[in-house]
This record gives C-alpha cells, structure tokens and sequence, in this order.
C-alpha cells in the first residue's frame, strides 16, 4: 500500500469527523432512546447539541429580495408576475 501523502488529519478534517460522530450519536438516540446501548443524560445531549451548533452551520430560512435573471439557450423564462 501506497504511504499517506499527509500523515496526519488537518484540523478541518479532525472537526468533521468529530461532528459527524455527534451527528451519528444523536441520530441513533433519535431512533432508540439509547447511545449503545446505554442511557444518556440529558447534560449530555445538550452538550453534544451545543458542540454540533458550533461545528456545522445552521441551517436557517433565507428571505431572497431582488431579483434572479438566468438565461438558458433556447428556454424562455418569465418571471411571475411578468
């Protein structure tokens, strides 16, 4: 096997793999009320909720103002409205 040309995972690899094991913790205690089999507490979820808001961006509703003109060959696009 060929060696690794980065030995070591960058800082921005290492928070995506720690947030999707909060992902997957999360989910699996969604779905079954336990992380492996055990009983988490509640200061637990909380934290790893706390630690995923800051890993990954929230995903929030966007209010668009303005205007978007996309022109496509052959295809004639009419705003509402319009």
């Amino acid at each position: 096997m060929a060696a690794r040309k980065q030995p070591n995972h960058t800082p921005d690899i290492r928070a995506k793999i720690q947030a999707s094991q909060l992902v997957n913790m999360l989910n699996e205690l969604a779905l079954t009320g336990l992380y492996q089999g055990v009983q988490v507490s509640p200061e637990r979820i909380k934290a790893a909720q706390i630690l995923l808001a800051k890993a990954l961006p929230d995903l929030k509703a966007i209010d668009h103002t303005g205007t978007v003109a996309h022109t496509f060959p052959g295809v004639h696009i009419h705003p509402p409205g319009g």
